[in-house]
């Protein structure tokens, strides 16, 4: 019998939707999500980013929390990340994930989200009145614009991809288009 637990991957550059898509996921499907930055909002409660013991401890915490999300019988699980694709040290980390899933015999499928700068600049100061905690400075979001962080139809792996522009979807229309594509179970089936 062929599991249906799907690990989905929803990658992008910052105010792309991540977030918001993954929130949608959890409320319409039950899918459990796992932000990258929850680790690392962790692990400053004890260490600076500067510590040495700062990223290994992240790592340590981020494979603990997804062996046992991979073990366990949730149906889908959702991870919001930020990759660059050109570094070699992302691709090695989105490939660990990958491993951990696919031993215990999940699916694995990647939406990436993309938007223009200037919607992600307007998103995000429609946050700073919203969610106040989740808005980037201006620089910090421009300085994002050094990485690839979208890919240019040379997706590096062998999985199911499907690339949505957000730029003039709203959120039911992005859901749309991965259920249309993907045909996600919800938890209560």
């Amino acid at each position: 019998m062929e599991n249906p637990q799907t690990l989905l991957i929803v990658f992008g550059p910052p105010v792309a939707g991540k977030r918001t898509l993954a929130r949608k996921l959890e409320t319409e499907l039950g899918y459990r999500i796992y932000f990258d930055d929850i680790g690392e909002d962790f692990v400053r409660q004890y260490f600076t980013p500067q510590a040495a013991e700062f990223m290994p401890m992240v790592s340590r915490l981020r494979r603990l929390v997804f062996e046992e999300v991979a073990a366990s019988y949730t149906r889908g699980f959702v991870i919001c990340t930020v990759w660059d694709l050109n570094a070699e040290a992302d691709l090695n980390y989105i490939q660990h994930i990958i491993d951990l899933f696919e031993e215990k015999l999940w699916k694995v499928k990647f939406v990436e989200l993309t938007a223009s700068l200037g919607t992600r600049m307007r998103r995000n100061e429609n946050k700073a009145e919203n969610s106040p905690d989740e808005i980037l400075h201006e620089s910090e979001l421009l300085e994002f614009e050094d990485y690839k962080l979208n890919t240019d139809q040379d997706f590096p792996l062998q999985y199911p991809h499907l690339k949505i522009n957000t730029t003039n979807l709203q959120l039911d229309e992005t859901y749309q288009i991965i259920q249309e594509n993907y045909k996600l179970l919800s938890s209560t089936v």
